[in-house]
């Protein structure tokens, strides 16, 4: 946070916390000492040390980063679970990413059973929440000065570049259809005037006005006209971690034009066969996409993927001076960052 002229900037978690109620404020962990550290490491450190003064009942935040303190806190003091320090933990209210591929990691760390709920915050604004565990969408937040605009993401009103064409319709709250990707547009009363923000969404229930997120308008992949969504990668990432009995966390791909194929890199924490992985999330993506099953009989060769430690994740981030809760690896990846991630990787192997 800082000030810039008449007005004060920062990141999405600094202002939250500057604005956090003073009824709330002397429940909230960590102090405002330690949240205003920027080296996350650092900030990792003293929240282990303090854990132990804590009583927690409520943890929120991004998964990673999230139950990567939690373990850090049971290494520390040899505990079996996080709820033999923090017996009062009931709720994770999570964010930012697609929460499944963390859940056999985060019931690691449990001693028993809590609650998780998705929410739906971004620097443009509070969009929805899931008011229960056992609704499948968030609720749209419609009386809090956001004015919602959907878009159908087809071929018709983006291109393979994920660019809005000149003709295209916006659908309003009445208009919307469940089960279909639209890319979310924004008008709101702190100025924003029919913004993209970039997420796609699907609604779940219409009449109750429930959402999921599905992926973002640039992070899917049409090579040759597969149309794969963030949401069919992630998936098929599932069907296949459920098959094979592995824990994929951490992922990501990008295309390669020349060949024409798609490059996959997974994290896990265990030797795995890569080329049986390959084959099974290839026949996956193809069960759930048609396009992709299409392409691939004619156009789009078959993928490669290749197995690192998640670690390799963490440390990337690191690298590009990325690390910590507000940021999140990128998982479709475009021609610069795919650079950037073999250079490192090549590293890595040195």
């Amino acid at each position: 946070m800082q000030t810039i002229e008449n007005h004060i900037e920062g990141d999405l978690s600094g202002i939250l916390k500057k604005h956090t109620s003073w009824i709330a404020s002397p429940f909230t962990r960590p102090g405002n000492k330690t949240a205003e550290i920027k080296d996350w490491n650092r900030k990792l450190d003293l929240m282990v040390e303090q854990a132990p003064k804590w009583d927690i009942g409520i943890v929120a935040g991004v998964p990673s980063w999230c139950i990567m303190l939690m373990e850090r806190v049971i290494e520390k003091y040899n505990l079996k679970t996080i709820h033999d320090i923090w017996p009062n933990f009931q709720v994770y209210v999570h964010g930012g990413v697609f929460v499944q591929p963390y859940l056999k990691r985060l019931e690691r760390v449990l001693g028993k059973k809590i609650h998780l709920l998705d929410t739906y915050l971004a620097s443009e604004g509070y969009f929805a929440y899931q008011q229960s565990p056992e609704r499948k969408g968030m609720q749209l937040l419609l009386n809090a000065g956001i004015f919602y605009e959907f878009v159908p993401f087809n071929k018709d009103y983006f291109d393979e570049h994920g660019i809005l064409r000149d003709q295209h319709k916006a659908l309003t709250l009445n208009e919307v259809e469940a089960g279909v990707d639209y890319a979310l547009v924004i008008s709101t009363n702190a100025g924003l005037w029919r913004y993209i923000i970039g997420d796609l969404v699907q609604f779940t229930d219409v009449d109750q006005r429930e959402i999921k997120i599905t992926g973002r308008i640039k992070q899917y992949l049409s090579l040759v006209g597969e149309h794969l969504s963030l949401d069919n990668i992630n998936e098929a990432l599932k069907l296949v971690s459920e098959e094979m009995d592995i824990e994929i966390q951490e992922f990501c791909v990008y295309v390669d034009t020349i060949n024409q194929k798609h490059c996959w890199t997974i994290g896990v924490e265990k030797e795995v066969d890569s080329a049986k992985v390959n084959r099974l999330l290839d026949e996956k993506l193809a069960m759930l996409n048609d396009d992709y099953q299409a392409v691939r009989k004619y156009s789009l060769a078959e993928p490669v993927l290749k197995s690192v430690p998640t670690s390799y994740f963490y440390e990337f981030l690191e690298k590009l001076g990325k690390l910590g809760s507000q940021n999140k690896f990128p998982r479709v990846m475009n021609e610069h960052q795919a650079t950037q991630w073999n250079s490192f990787l090549s590293e890595k192997q040195e």
